[in-house]
């Protein structure tokens, strides 16, 4: 191949080499800025052929700086970051394997929210492993907005020291017959990575708020109003769409862990916590107690020494009426998640999950992160920052949310039928729901 005139025409080997020196630099800096950059214009792309047609337009992916250069080109981006505008990112935790879902996933949001003029928040991917060139140009080439990748350390997604891997290995080939992702390993590290060290990878350290993204979910409206920005003008630490329930088996000691914990740190109970929004008494339905009459017998069992008179009364739950009631098992869906992260950080979170992976639930049973930040979250924030982004249509599996607002009509394309039909609603949904109203009805009295 014929190379620049100056190569063809007696040029020195030292000239030639520096040359092609400059040549291969070139070519690195044009391919990390398509990757860092996005596909530059006034939209993102929102087909696959215009994807396909980006992504072989554009020069091999250079070889990868290393995490150093990608912290880098996150603290550049976040030098500039505009002023007022929430410091948030985008998480999404994938494979390769996952490219497709990924696409999927990415180019509804932008259509729905990121490729607008005042948002384009960057995307952050997270990977047990390194991604490959050909991933990193597809979801580059999905947004304008900056892509950056981050490998999980490995002591992250791994065994603790004190875990015995034998006899985890014989619960998970046993649990493999009795419940989804029974018999997965790296589905546990997956959930002990999101319930304990996200929010300490060195891309988000600048950063204030996250949106969990998964491969394969479904944004079904237009969003009028920046989830970020709301979070951040009503202080809110946890935003959530949908309310599931846990299978009952993979959880057996978390709520009697989390009992442990709260006894030895009462200190970190929120006044005005969620938590008898998750909680239930045996006895509570044979004594004829509805969700308003629970949460008086809550308030009044937080009262040393003062009995509800409905059997278990705050003499012997000491002043603490969680020892009394069983967790029922709901969770904020954590597969949709926008949350705040000095949440995490804080040293209440720390050391609740600290007590978590001591106990070897994550292992030895299947402790999902969802049930593990709605415990945290219901415990530990005052109720007013938890938020319900109702105004946010998702859908995952066969499980959806759609606003039921006729004003959201015109810019969703989800059916309100799905939510207007409680036997269609996830149980926890419904239940949740009312014990929040609950709630609320308690405290309005209460400040009357």
């Amino acid at each position: 191949m014929a190379g620049p005139a100056c190569l063809r025409q007696g040029s020195t080997p030292a000239a030639s080499l520096l040359l092609g020196g400059l040549a291969v630099a070139l070519l690195v800096l044009l391919a990390l800025r398509s990757i860092h950059g996005g596909v530059k214009g006034s939209a993102a792309l929102h087909s696959p052929r215009q994807l396909a047609a980006a992504v072989e337009g554009l020069a091999p992916a250079a070889a990868d700086g290393g995490a150093a250069a990608e912290i880098a080109a996150v603290e550049a981006l976040l030098d500039g970051w505009p002023l007022g505008k929430p410091r948030a990112c985008i998480v999404i935790l994938a494979r390769n394997s996952d490219l497709d879902g990924v696409l999927s996933s990415v180019l509804q949001l932008e259509r729905r929210f990121n490729s607008h003029t005042d948002t384009k928040y960057p995307y952050l991917y997270l990977n047990d492993r390194p991604f490959s060139p050909e991933f990193k140009r597809a979801v580059a080439a999905a947004t304008a907005a900056p892509s950056f990748f981050g490998l999980v350390p490995r002591e992250h997604w791994s065994y603790p020291p004190h875990i015995n891997q034998t006899r985890a290995a014989q619960l998970r080939s046993e649990a493999r017959r009795h419940m989804p992702y029974g018999g997965s390993e790296s589905y546990r590290f997956m959930c002990r990575y999101f319930s304990g060290f996200f929010f300490d990878h060195p891309l988000l350290a600048g950063f204030d708020f996250y949106w969990r993204v998964e491969p394969d979910v479904h944004f079904t409206c237009n969003l009028e109003r920046d989830p970020f920005r709301v979070m951040q003008r009503r202080n809110a630490s946890l935003a959530w769409t949908i309310v599931m329930s846990e299978v009952p088996s993979t959880i057996p000691s978390l709520w009697p862990t989390t009992q442990q914990w709260l006894a030895a740190n009462p200190q970190h109970l929120a006044p005005r916590s969620l938590l008898p929004a998750f909680l239930e008494g045996q006895d509570d339905a044979a004594a004829g107690w509805g969700p308003f009459s629970l949460v008086h017998r809550w308030r009044t069992e937080q009262q040393p020494g003062v009995s509800s008179g409905g059997g278990g009364g705050g003499d012997a739950a000491g002043g603490q009426p969680w020892r009394q009631r069983q967790y029922t098992g709901c969770h904020f869906w954590s597969n949709f998640e926008i949350g705040r992260l000095s949440f995490f950080r804080s040293a209440a979170y720390r050391s609740f999950f600290a007590h978590l992976d001591a106990a070897g639930g994550f292992f030895y049973e299947r402790w999902g992160d969802a049930p593990v930040h709605t415990l945290a979250a219901a415990a530990l924030l005052d109720r007013s920052r938890v938020l319900w982004a109702s105004d946010i249509g998702y859908k995952h599996g066969s499980w959806a949310h759609c606003p039921l607002d006729p004003a959201s009509r015109p810019r969703c394309d989800c059916s309100p039928f799905y939510d207007a039909q409680p036997g269609r609603q996830p149980s926890c949904q419904l239940d949740f729901l009312d014990r929040l109203a609950a709630l609320e009805a308690a405290e309005a009295a209460t400040s009357q």
